[in-house]
């Protein structure tokens, strides 16, 4: 009987659980957060101007800064997978999960009066 293999199937269960549970307790107080920093008050004026400055570096197709409405169906599409996911890296995003990235980018920015190029640092 080859104990050692026993023991590491035991620690990644453990390892697994613990984060399933941790991700349990994290998912409504996430959702919460999501959708008080979207009730936000910004001017449409300077979402409009932070979008379009970020527009310009990405090769996403996005035309137009997506409303409420949208921003709201892309965050409950990577929410739910999200919680049912495994975790299981992959290399290209979906069309919401690079919409909802674009649009929090965008409302941090106006919201705070930040430059959305000054988020990163090399």
């Amino acid at each position: 009987m080859d104990l050692d293999h026993i023991s590491e199937s035991n620690e990644s269960w453990t390892h697994a659980d613990s984060e399933k549970s941790y991700q349990s307790q994290l998912a409504p107080l996430t959702k919460e957060k999501f959708y008080e920093f979207l009730k936000k008050k910004i001017p449409p004026v300077r979402k409009k101007a932070i979008f379009e400055e970020i527009r310009k570096g990405i090769t996403f197709k996005i035309d137009e800064f997506p409303d409420d409405s949208r921003v709201s169906s892309c965050f409950e599409k990577v929410y739910t997978k999200w919680q049912t996911s495994t975790r299981q890296a992959k290399k290209n995003w979906t069309e919401e999960e690079t919409t909802l990235l674009i649009a929090i980018v965008t409302l941090y920015c106006a919201a705070n009066e930040d430059d959305f190029t000054s988020l990163v640092r090399l």
